[in-house]
């Protein structure tokens, strides 16, 4: 059926047999009737009577929720008064008269429209402030959070401490026990290792100081990386306890302060031989090709043994090998003489920028020799 909600009733509606509805609760007897499919249509002097602009859009909506079979319209020729359409009223209005004169043709509706705007403006600023005490109580958390993370950090710096002081007094107990029962056994300091996954590991081993020793390592490897395509990973040991050398060494990172991808494929700093931590890199997981080893720890023997380890001994004086066990090959010795291996002195280095470095070091005798030793181990 086809409803008609109005004040008034004329001939064409009794022609289009519309069946008339004046009031309101006619019309939400029509709504709650669901087992039919009507049609109420609105007539604006309804709309007017019964209803403010925001309410009729809230009646509309609140009844297609209640009765989702009922269909309602409006007049075609007239269209209610609704929110948007007043405040798009007046914010055309071009003078203080034209808006008098709208107040008095919309009373109601004018003034709906201002309630509900300033109601909107007031809900907003609530919500903003609700919004605002969110935020501080978010913020207070997150301080909270950080705190914790700092806490944390302190905790595990302390930590850290506290292995190496235990460490130290393992050392200690192991001297003494060294010096009371005649023996020479230190763990660590003996570790050796017979497998790797390299394909060269070029082992550096400082019997006394060279100059330029971390300059040529550094270009060493950037010469390999781009001959190669891959990067080759850096190994310094230095002694035990000499936490005084990390800052010489920036971009290495100290074997407690290490991650699992530190491990995979960083480059490490040792403070004396960490048996666990080199024989994970030795696994080498990242699967590059070369190992340099720079060894400053002062012991006697190499750490790492293995047919594809080249190794290479640093001496300020070619006097400072003579102890070694059997005699050293003047190419395996990198020290000031032409006789040896040697890093020639560059003046003004400083000055040069990084290719220049980079072609001057590969043209180097110690570099082509190197080169060509780990080429020709090369897989």
């Amino acid at each position: 059926m086809i409803y008609l909600a109005s004040l008034d009733e004329g001939i064409e509606d009794k022609l289009n047999k519309y069946y008339i509805l004046h009031t309101r609760e006619q019309v939400m007897d029509v709504i709650a009737d669901n087992l039919h499919a009507n049609t109420i249509l609105f007539r604006t002097n309804f709309v007017s009577k019964y209803f403010t602009p925001s309410g009729f859009e809230d009646f509309v909506l609140g009844a297609r929720k209640i009765n989702p079979n009922v269909i309602i319209k409006t007049e075609d020729e007239v269209s209610p008064i609704t929110i948007d359409s007043m405040m798009k009223k007046i914010n055309e209005v071009p003078t203080l008269d034209d808006l008098v004169a709208l107040i008095s043709w919309y009373p109601k509706e004018v003034f709906d429209t201002i309630k509900t705007v300033t109601g909107d403006i007031v809900d907003q600023k609530k919500q903003f402030l609700s919004y605002s005490a969110q935020i501080s109580e978010l913020q207070d958390i997150n301080n909270s959070l950080v705190k914790q993370v700092d806490d944390l950090k302190s905790e595990l710096a302390m930590q850290k401490l506290t292995d190496e002081a235990l460490r130290s007094k393992f050392d200690i107990m192991i001297s003494r026990i060294n010096y009371q029962h005649n023996v020479n056994y230190n763990a660590d300091k003996t570790f050796m290792v017979g497998e790797n996954s390299f394909d060269k590991i070029l082992y550096i081993k400082e019997l006394t100081r060279v100059q330029y020793v971390d300059t040529f390592v550094y270009y060493l490897k950037e010469i390999l990386k781009v001959m190669y395509g891959m990067p080759t990973r850096l190994v310094v040991i230095e002694g035990y306890y000499a936490d005084g050398k990390v800052p010489l060494y920036p971009y290495l990172k100290p074997h407690y302060e290490l991650t699992h991808e530190d491990i995979l494929s960083g480059d490490i700093l040792m403070l004396g031989m960490q048996p666990k931590t080199m024989s994970d890199i030795l696994r080498n997981a990242s699967n590059v090709s070369f190992l340099i080893v720079l060894d400053r720890a002062g012991y006697s023997q190499p750490h790492i043994t293995g047919e594809n380890v080249e190794y290479f001994f640093t001496a300020s004086d070619i006097k400072d090998t003579e102890y070694m066990a059997e005699p050293l090959d003047p190419s395996r010795i990198i020290t000031y003489s032409e006789d040896t291996l040697s890093i020639p002195y560059i003046e003004r280095f400083d000055e040069l920028d990084s290719s220049n470095k980079m072609s001057l070091y590969s043209s180097f005798p110690i570099t082509k020799s190197i080169v060509d030793l780990l080429s020709a181990g090369d897989k």
